[in-house]
């Protein structure tokens, strides 16, 4: 109910307490990481320390070094899932401008902080500590926190407990509350925008779409999308009870909302790639009708383009990697959880639910399309889609 008042506020309180929010959470992140670097000095025996260790392939995970690499680069994608997010900002950005540092920046700031504090937690746990969570994107395994104490799966946890300290554990804890809860504040956001844009542009004419284009209303005074808030609320806040109980069903509802979440995002990633590509090539295409009028400025290699980012020039190189490399992620990668073992339901359901999900939008999509057009124009339509 907290988070559901402050998404109601309005986006200039929101934005100062997420503002502020961040600022605490990165200045956790730098300590937790700084943290861990002092622990690891400290150990000067080359057994006790697992950077010794070199890199080795858990059986129990992959059954080579192939495989184990392709396990894990799923589990290395998803961790910068939401990083596409400054762009659902943009409708209620007080300027353009003002996004351009942030879209800028914030791939290669997250970059920098995921391997400052990856490396910190790799100098103080070891692989082989019966602690860690191995159930990950379909592989079943026990959960690392019926070992015993530190009742944990997370790193940062281990290491402090692992390392004599007696407060330290809990007040990570108490951090790691605190970021979840402000994560869980901007997704919320996140999650009634979205909806907010998937229904703004539906068709009025029938019942479904008419009542669906309802969650679209602003309220004037504060320009929230509240239906879609309340609906976004109501849709998820019963995820984390489901942690309250321990079952084979709950454990395998919980992999697959988890890796389709994650894997929609690689479908973003790729949709926005393929969206640059197409914008690429219609600025080729019509290269003639844009040297001249009020849509000059729009080629790249104009002096009054602003927009720039550091790999700008190798455009449109990087969206191409970008897009093959989100498809090989989502088709190939998510699926080694099986190629050694039996393709149970379990681990395909994990692999492709958000495929199915987003085919079955992308089909419901060009069903309202071709309702709202003459059949000609349908055609068109989906033809440029």
């Amino acid at each position: 109910m907290v988070l559901l008042g402050i998404n109601l506020v309005g986006v200039g309180l929101f934005g100062l307490i997420e503002s502020v929010g961040g600022i605490i959470k990165i200045t956790l992140v730098l300590g937790t990481g700084m943290l861990m670097y002092v622990l690891s000095s400290q150990k000067h025996d080359k057994e006790q320390n697992p950077i010794y260790d070199g890199f080795e392939v858990n059986p129990n995970v992959a059954a080579n070094p192939a495989a184990a690499v392709c396990w894990s680069i799923p589990v290395i994608a998803f961790s910068f899932i939401g990083h596409e997010t400054v762009a659902v900002t943009a409708f209620e950005a007080r300027t353009s401008r003002s996004l351009r540092l942030p879209s800028q920046s914030v791939a290669y700031f997250i970059f920098v902080l995921y391997i400052f504090t990856a490396v910190g937690e790799f100098l103080m746990v070891k692989w082989t500590d019966p602690h860690l969570p191995l159930k990950v994107h379909g592989r079943e395994a026990e959960n690392g926190t019926a070992v015993g104490y530190p009742r944990t799966t997370n790193l940062a946890v281990l290491a402090a407990a692992e390392a004599g300290l007696k407060t330290m554990p809990g007040f990570l804890n108490g951090c790691y509350i605190f970021s979840v809860l402000s994560a869980s504040n901007s997704a919320l956001y996140v999650a009634s925008r979205t909806l907010y844009g998937l229904t703004r542009d539906l068709p009025r004419r029938y019942f479904v779409t008419r009542n669906l284009g309802k969650l679209s209303a602003v309220v004037r005074k504060t320009g929230v999308p509240a239906m879609a808030l309340f609906v976004s609320v109501i849709s998820f806040f019963w995820l984390p009870f489901l942690h309250l109980k321990q079952s084979y069903s709950i454990s395998t509802l919980q992999d697959v909302l988890q890796t389709t979440g994650s894997v929609s995002g690689l479908i973003v990633w790729g949709s926005l790639c393929l969206a640059f590509i197409r914008y690429q090539y219609w600025l080729k295409k019509c290269t003639e009708d844009l040297q001249s009028g009020d849509y000059s400025h729009y080629p790249r290699d104009d002096p009054r383009y602003k927009a720039f980012t550091v790999l700008a020039f190798a455009q449109p190189l990087p969206a191409y990697i970008g897009l093959v490399g989100s498809l090989v992620t989502v088709f190939v990668f998510t699926t080694s959880a099986w190629w050694h073992t039996e393709a149970t339901f379990h681990k395909v359901a994990v692999a492709y639910a958000a495929v199915r999900l987003a085919l079955n939008f992308f089909e419901l999509r060009l069903t309202s399309i071709a309702n709202c057009f003459p059949t000609d124009m349908a055609v068109i339509q989906i033809t440029a889609i």
